[in-house]
């Protein structure tokens, strides 16, 4: 660089690469302490188990109901990392885990907790805001359960400003809904690119099963 160049203040040619390299090394040494961390979370939790001087066929289907889960939870963590977003917090932390406890009254009728947590925070690289986010959603005893639970939750820009999305939870008719454990994302879809914004657990149960 000629002294011209250094006193007119103007940036090195090939700066703004060297940093995004940086950034992406950065990200992926993140992303693998999240699932690394995981990983050994689930493992402490089974070697408990199998210490046990009893291991029943439950015990056996718990420990690979973990290790499906955490399977399926490091999918979506690299779903996050490759979703293009230059964030580091959504790196940093993995995403945010949304749970939703619902409880089906014997009576007829519905009862929720609050969604924990209730807003979420859209990534800065998402541009322009849509007014709602998507949510994918598996699991249940059917794809009809499934469905009918994703219709009933909606996630909607509250103040986009601050970026902030929050989740709302209209409880349809008992008949529509079923007890089952229920798994899914939810993202932001622009027309450059789908964003995951968090992972979504429900929980359905009947109050007779308490």
């Amino acid at each position: 660089m000629s002294s011209d160049e250094a006193q007119s203040g103007k940036p090195r040619a090939g700066v703004d690469g060297w940093d995004r390299v940086g950034d992406l090394m950065g990200r992926v040494n993140e992303t693998g302490q999240v699932i690394a961390r995981r990983h050994m979370e689930v493992w402490n939790e089974i070697s408990a188990g199998l210490r046990k001087d009893q291991f029943s066929a439950d015990d056996w289907a718990n420990m690979n109901r973990l290790v499906a889960g955490s399977m399926l939870d490091d999918m979506q963590t690299m779903v996050g990392f490759w979703g293009g977003t230059s964030d580091r917090q959504t790196a940093v932390g993995g995403l945010p885990l949304v749970f939703l406890f619902v409880l089906l009254d014997a009576k007829g009728g519905v009862q929720t907790t609050t969604p924990d947590p209730k807003q979420l925070i859209a990534p800065r690289s998402v541009t322009p805001l849509p007014d709602r986010a998507r949510i994918a959603l598996s699991g249940g005893p059917s794809a009809d359960a499934a469905k009918a639970m994703r219709d009933a939750i909606t996630v909607k820009a509250v103040d986009k400003d601050k970026r902030t999305y929050e989740l709302v939870f209209q409880a349809p008719k008992k008949d529509d809904l079923e007890a089952g454990g229920y798994t899914g994302l939810i993202y932001l879809r622009t027309d450059q690119a789908e964003t995951a914004l968090a992972d979504l657990r429900v929980v359905v149960r009947s109050r007779e099963d308490d």
